[in-house]
């Protein structure tokens, strides 16, 4: 009977200890991949986004924190896993930088993503340059203007865009690359050593 209430006691033990472990692994079960710390910090500061910024904003024309975070996100070896984490978990505004990630990592999914976010009803707060605001989430994924900038690719930039339309009057948006490309900076831009 001593012997059949001390298995009883290790048994309710590993239980225990074998759903605390469970629960501890849940959040890293669907969420945040293997990150560096860097990544992981860069992870945090675009899933908690309050708005989609562009990369200079403010009448100084600083570079936001998120911005920063959304180039070291893209540097990171698992950059198009943390971008599809990142779909599912961020704010509205982590999610769009999220789907600018993808148009580096995944066109294909990119493709998907802005056809589901372009059929969204709702706001996103943003702000350009000086400017705070709201904008639909569909016209900030797809232009509502007939004449939208429409980059070749990933590889393709704003600069050889511009090139070829010298007297174009391109539209912004993320599903022509326009948002991809600016965040990522010339030449995928690092944050300075001293800020």
């Amino acid at each position: 009977m001593r012997a059949l209430c001390h298995r009883r006691r290790l048994l309710c033990v590993f239980s225990a200890c074998l759903g605390v472990l469970c629960l501890l692994s849940l959040p890293c079960a669907g969420g945040m991949p293997e990150l560096s710390a860097e990544g992981v910090k860069a992870y945090r500061e675009v899933k908690k986004a309050e708005m989609f910024c562009n990369s200079a904003v403010g009448y100084a024309g600083s570079t936001p924190e998120v911005v920063w975070a959304f180039r070291d996100l893209l540097a990171e070896k698992n950059a198009d896993a943390a971008f599809k984490a990142l779909m599912q978990e961020a704010t509205m505004p982590g999610q769009m930088y999220a789907l600018c990630g993808l148009w580096f990592t995944d066109q294909s999914a990119f493709k998907e993503q802005v056809t589901r976010y372009h059929a969204m009803k709702g706001k996103v707060k943003t702000m350009i340059g000086c400017i705070v605001d709201e904008e639909s989430i569909a016209d900030l994924v797809v232009s509502k203007y007939a004449t939208p900038i429409r980059l070749k690719g990933p590889e393709d930039t704003l600069e050889a865009w511009w090139a070829r339309n010298p007297n174009g009057s391109g539209y912004s948006d993320i599903a022509g690359g326009y948002w991809p490309s600016e965040l990522k900076g010339e030449k995928g831009a690092r944050r300075p050593v001293k800020r």
